[in-house]
């Protein structure tokens, strides 16, 4: 996830395969949706890295999902739930 949360810039746009149940009001199991990381998630600590704790809670985050972007990540979903819940990801360089 840091690596692929890397990208996140002007010049590209971020996208993660997941299971649509961390998204607020989505449902599923498995990997069934796909959003658009707008800003990496952060936990009451910070930004997420490689000293997070994967029992952390995600309090922000900004990605675009079911229309539009800001904090979606399903409430008191923990930073371990996070990253069982993505099952990937590509980067696209924006179209200027």
């Amino acid at each position: 996830l840091l690596e692929l949360l890397s990208y996140l810039s002007p010049q590209h746009h971020v996208t993660s395969l997941v299971c649509a149940s961390m998204v607020e009001g989505g449902a599923g199991v498995g990997k069934n949706h796909w959003i658009v990381w707008e800003g990496a998630p952060q936990t009451q600590n910070g930004e997420i890295d490689q000293t997070t704790a994967p029992e952390e809670k995600i309090v922000y985050s900004q990605m675009f999902s079911w229309g539009y972007v800001s904090h979606q990540v399903t409430r008191s979903y923990t930073l371990g739930q996070l990253v069982k819940d993505i099952y990937g990801g590509a980067v696209f360089s924006k179209i200027p």
